[in-house]
């Protein structure tokens, strides 16, 4: 019974050091702003990964202004309203060196860097 009660303690222990891997390292991450008029026009595939945060974006840029960024990777449901307050930011801003948003501080700073570096590549 003991033996039982320790690996459940265990394998929750565990759990909870991967969901908090590398978090503190992304919230305090910096987001670069890009010149764009050093982007050529296309679609251009970036991504970021560390952790449990795995973002693969798409980004078109078009006479050098981002014109459509778009997720390729799984979309939790749960992040959705956040997914497309940060698109809809950095295409207003023409960057993806904006706010973090609110309450998904450490997914939204792993989603807009793997904006920049899609218009890094």
């Amino acid at each position: 019974m003991w033996y039982v009660i320790g690996g459940l303690v265990l394998l929750v222990g565990g759990m909870l050091v991967w969901l908090m891997s590398g978090q503190s390292t992304i919230k305090e991450m910096q987001i670069a702003d890009v010149d764009l008029s050093t982007v050529p026009d296309g679609v251009h595939e970036g991504s970021f990964k560390q952790g449990r945060w795995n973002y693969r974006v798409a980004v078109t840029v078009k006479d050098h202004k981002i014109t459509r960024v778009e997720l390729l990777s799984k979309r939790d449901k749960m992040f959705e309203k956040m997914y497309q307050t940060e698109f809809n930011r950095v295409l207003a801003a023409q960057s993806p060196n904006v706010d973090a948003f609110s309450g998904a501080t450490v997914s939204s700073k792993a989603l807009l860097k793997a904006i920049e570096n899609a218009l890094r590549k």
